[in-house]
């Protein structure tokens, strides 16, 4: 039931009045030292030292209490308590020993990009909006997902991306659209939503806006002016992920050098696979001429892909 009404919450908590330390909004937002109630309507009276607010049972991602009883949250659907699970491990919780450390910032990235894979729409937003708070430590363990083979993980990656534009990835983004658009006239269907995502993201990172479109057939002229401002731009960019470090005692021009090498595009351009389309064995049975059969279009992913 929780599943089908999009909420993640602790426990068992629909009738009763809990003290809660804080409650956790699906937008980021935090309201603490409250006392939230869940309404017969399907809202949430948070109790403020201010006043009251109400708020959709929709718009909240959890609510914790002073003492979470562990016994309930495992008890709850898997697949909400996994998402829970890596919401407070990636947001931290203040007195309680939970804050996130960088040596665990990679397994709580991988966990969470796991669950973009999930058939729930909710799973994977909640997902998304997880590393969003995760910040910029998770930017360098993202990266890899960005071209990732499977549509969902790279959409959803991108979605990331989109949010949080990061300003130390310059490259890698550029990388990364240049490798999704064509040469020439548009992009398959299917890249439309990762390609303006990974757009958004530069725009933010950069300040740069060449009105980048994905479904029109001059998207690749809005590409090649990226890579002109990039190269013209590569060393005025601030500290870059996979900047080299510094060596005692080295020259400024040695070190300049090395970190221009280092920013150099490596430019790509990638065939990504529809989804659910198969692919194709590297060497297939020859197929007369008279009985070859027509190539048969993809089916259209639905709106949850």
């Amino acid at each position: 039931m929780l599943k089908r009404m999009a909420i993640l919450v602790v426990a068992a908590i629909f009738t009763d009045t809990v003290a809660a330390d804080n409650v956790y909004l699906k937008n980021g937002q935090v309201y603490t030292e409250c006392v939230a109630k869940n309404l017969a309507n399907g809202s949430v009276e948070i109790a403020l030292k201010g006043g009251k607010i109400i708020l959709p049972q929709s718009e909240v991602a959890y609510i914790e209490k002073e003492q979470v009883n562990e016994a309930d949250l495992k008890a709850g659907e898997p697949e909400l308590s996994s998402v829970l699970e890596a919401w407070k491990s990636a947001k931290g919780t203040e007195g309680a020993g939970t804050q996130t450390k960088p040596d665990q910032t990679a397994q709580q990235v991988q966990q969470l990009v796991a669950l973009f894979k999930d058939p729930d729409i909710t799973v994977r937003n909640q997902a998304v909006q997880s590393l969003v708070m995760l910040g910029p430590k998770a930017t360098p363990f993202l990266l890899g997902y960005m071209q990732d083979s499977d549509t969902a993980t790279r959409l959803h990656t991108s979605a990331v991306l989109a949010q949080t534009k990061p300003r130390e990835a310059v490259r890698q983004l550029l990388e990364a659209l240049y490798a999704g658009s064509p040469a020439q006239g548009r992009a398959p269907y299917f890249m439309n939503d990762y390609l303006t995502n990974i757009n958004t993201a530069l725009v933010g990172a950069t300040g740069q806006n060449f009105y980048y479109l994905s479904n029109i057939d001059t998207q690749f002229e809005a590409v090649d002016k990226f890579v002109e401002w990039y190269k013209a731009s590569v060393m005025t960019l601030p500290p870059q992920i996979g900047d080299p470090q510094k060596k005692e005692g080295e020259e400024d021009k040695a070190y300049q050098d090395r970190v221009a090498k280092a920013r150099e595009l490596k430019l790509a351009r990638r065939s990504f696979v529809a989804p659910g389309a198969v692919s194709q064995p590297e060497e297939t049975p020859q197929v007369p001429p008279q009985e070859a059969q027509p190539s048969t279009t993809p089916a259209v992913p639905s709106k949850g892909q």
